[in-house]
């Protein structure tokens, strides 16, 4: 069987939506007679009659309604791939495939891409969110280009470099009485802990830096997402650790103090790639960009 002929399949649908083939001929800027030769020839293809006439309109049959659908998906896909095409000899550079923690997108990655696009507008980018492993995960299945990631991450083809040291502080709320300067685990001791994931490296660094104090907090508060762990902070619930930037803007920071830890924790945020993934100037750029995160560590407020 002949492929199918994407003029004709042009032709086929403009007389179908135009409802005649004198109207589909001026559409395509063709004479009508040559209209008419494609339709009977992608009849002839098929075996079936596509076009009924009723007077002076001509309607789809059923096999007509039915391939119309699938000539719409066709032409569709072929607009869609000479956009492409355009966009190639317009100067894109292609799509880069980004995954980050929370943390990392709401406060660090925003300004990166801004300059980013500022400076190379033809570079798109996608950002998703996932906890270290599972954007390691993520990067295995190549189902992410590039990977934002905090340490400890290590995977035999996953090549991590480290790209800065941020530093954990802790939130506790504004109208607890005593709270110290610099606190130390036995001083949490008897606040609920409010984590966003149970699953994240921040999550295992705090439970280390707390059990090495002798403390084991219990209960465990889980909230979906940083600003809500912020707010239950807020009021009064309990502490959590997050990283500075976190902590300077956003829900309830009238409601809550941050103070750093004694001893002081911080954690490693790294550029994750698999090894052998193939390169290119879009991939380069973004991959130089985000190098630049944290260059200028925040200043912190009590």
């Amino acid at each position: 069987m002949r492929d199918f002929n994407l003029d004709q399949l042009r032709s086929f649908l403009a007389v179908i939506e135009l409802g005649n083939f004198s109207a589909a001929a001026r559409q395509l800027n063709l004479s009508q007679p040559a209209v008419s030769i494609q339709v009977r020839e992608l009849e002839s293809r098929v075996g079936l009659r596509l076009i009924e006439r009723l007077g002076k309109r001509a309607f789809p049959t059923a096999a007509g309604t039915d391939l119309a659908a699938h000539a719409r998906r066709i032409q569709a896909e072929v607009e869609q791939a000479d956009l492409t095409m355009h966009r190639h000899r317009d100067g894109y550079l292609g799509k880069v495939r980004i995954g980050s923690g929370a943390a990392t997108l709401t406060y660090l990655l925003p300004p990166v891409l801004r300059r980013l696009r500022d400076s190379h507008p033809n570079v798109e980018v996608s950002v998703v969110t996932g906890t270290t492993s599972g954007i390691v995960e993520q990067l295995l299945a190549n189902r992410l280009d590039l990977g934002v990631v905090t340490l400890p991450a290590q995977h035999p083809l996953i090549e991590i470099t480290p790209i800065n040291t941020k530093q954990l502080v802790a939130i506790l709320p504004g109208d607890r009485p005593n709270l110290p300067d610099r606190p130390r685990p036995a001083d949490l001791a008897n606040m609920p802990l409010v984590i966003e994931e149970r699953g994240s490296n921040l999550t295992a660094l705090i439970l280390e830096w707390l059990a090495a104090g002798g403390v084991r907090p219990q209960p465990i508060l889980e909230y979906n997402g940083l600003e809500a762990v912020k707010a239950i902070v807020g009021a009064g619930l309990g502490y959590t650790i997050i990283q500075t930037e976190a902590a300077m803007d956003g829900v309830a920071r009238d409601r809550f103090v941050v103070r750093p830890l004694d001893p002081p924790l911080s954690r490693v945020i790294a550029l994750a790639q698999r090894r052998d993934k193939p390169d290119s100037l879009a991939l380069r750029l973004v991959r130089d960009a985000v190098m630049t995160l944290g260059a200028a560590p925040p200043t912190l407020k009590a």
